[in-house]
């Protein structure tokens, strides 16, 4: 469909891409009853990024599509582990067939009544028991903290481009369609799942990992609450009511045995915040695992206040916030922005969270537990990792290699960018371009 009538052209591809591609995927029909979630602060310069514009442009695509669409307009400050759920926004979702989440602090991968009102609905979904969904998560309601509701069966978008400049960049203009079979492909390398598989990670910052990956479900603790494991060849539409968009992460890989040291500067800006230090930092943070567990954690001042948050976290969610036994990385072949597209820096560090370069390991393994209902969600990121797969009688698997993301080279990709020329694809690897000699 043309661009709709002052949204300019590159912003278009996004939108109708949004709408059409992710959320036309997963929600059937048109009629849908739409509502965009926007806090207040972002548009005076607090955490919660947003323009009036953007939000336009939203409303505009899903009405474009026969959807109707409302605003909602919260102002509710988040305060350090006293993150809310406001009721307005949950009786929103539940009379929404689809929610527009844009506000920076209320994520959906921490709060977990949010997550629950929206994960575990999916199951009881009518429309939604498809046998891959019934294979993926056989057991997740029981398996979950109790008194949260599961009647919602309302979609969420969680809309990362949240300004006119950013839907306009190449990070928001790659296919969504690209970036979900980029997220599915990466997922096979670790699809031996009969027994533990070899790994070694390893980067020039001095990074040295090595243990085994194993099955994805097995993320809850002694009282059955936890973070469930994600089936890691698992598409979203099959797994959760959760459509981030763009497409952001693989599932995590849970490891056993992981022995060695992370070297990082640099994490997911949402805990960064309540740790008090910048998403980015000068002195790498030294982390030291024996058998899948911190036991050291060295550095500058930013490594000091790491210890002191974590010895305050272990006061609420327990010693699991020492545990050190899941990575996972980014898949989206474009997500860089520049200063002047967006000179925020938590927008920023999350947009590069979630580049094809961007491996992350969980700094704590502990799920949320009555008193305290949130998933910690702590990283240390590194840029130029390499990593092997050593499956049992068979040849090595390189996932990455030198910051490169190796199935980014499948000709599968190549296929589905052929349905979209013009719009941003998988780049050059930087690793084959040689240096002209004089």
């Amino acid at each position: 469909m043309a661009a709709q009538v002052g949204i300019p052209e590159q912003a278009w591809d996004f939108l109708s891409d949004m709408v059409d591609n992710c959320v036309g995927r997963a929600v059937k029909g048109t009629k849908k009853e739409v509502v965009i979630l926007v806090h207040k602060d972002g548009m005076y310069g607090g955490d919660n990024l947003i323009d009036e514009e953007a939000i336009s442009w939203v409303s505009t695509a899903f009405t474009s599509r026969g959807h109707r669409c409302s605003i909602l307009w919260v102002d509710d400050p988040q305060l350090k582990h006293e993150w809310r759920y406001p009721p307005v926004v949950k009786k929103a979702i539940e009379g929404a067939d689809i929610i527009i989440n844009t506000p920076w602090q209320m994520p959906v991968e921490e709060i977990a009544d949010f997550r629950g009102h929206i994960e575990q609905a999916h199951l009881d979904d009518p429309a939604r028991q498809t046998e891959q969904a019934k294979k993926d998560f056989p057991q997740r309601p029981d398996k979950q903290p109790k008194g949260l509701d599961y009647d919602a069966g309302t979609w969420m978008v969680r809309l990362f481009p949240v300004t006119a400049d950013l839907m306009m960049t190449d990070w928001a203009r790659t296919p969504y369609e690209l970036t979900i079979m980029l997220r599915h492909i990466s997922s096979e390398p670790f699809m031996n799942l009969d027994k533990p598989t070899k790994f070694t990670m390893t980067d020039p910052n001095g990074t040295n990992l090595t243990g085994y990956t194993v099955n994805p479900v097995k993320r809850e603790d002694e009282n059955g609450v936890g973070v469930p494991g994600m089936p890691y060849d698992s598409w979203r539409e099959n797994s959760s009511h959760y459509l981030p968009v763009p497409e952001w992460v693989h599932p995590p890989i849970n490891c056993t045995h992981v022995n060695g040291v992370l070297y990082f500067k640099e994490m997911l800006p949402w805990w960064s915040k309540y740790i008090d230090i910048s998403p980015y930092w000068d002195e790498p943070i030294k982390v030291t695992v024996e058998e899948s567990k911190m036991v050291g954690i060295e550095g500058g001042v930013e490594a000091k206040k790491l210890v002191a948050f974590l010895k305050e976290m272990e006061e609420k969610v327990g010693d699991k916030i020492w545990l050190f036994d899941t990575f996972h990385f980014g898949i989206h072949p474009n997500a860089h922005v520049n200063y002047y597209q967006c000179p925020n820096d938590i927008y920023r560090r999350t947009i590069e969270h979630m580049d094809c370069s961007n491996v992350h390991w969980h700094l704590g393994s502990a799920g949320g537990r009555p008193g305290y209902n949130f998933y910690p969600h702590i990283t240390g990121d590194i840029r130029n990792c390499t990593l092997k797969i050593e499956p049992e009688g068979a040849e090595p698997v390189y996932v990455y290699k030198d910051g490169w993301l190796c199935c980014q080279d499948d000709p599968r990709l190549q296929e589905v960018m052929k349905k979209y020329p013009g719009r941003p694809g998988i780049p050059v690897n930087p690793n084959t371009l040689t240096e002209l000699k004089k």
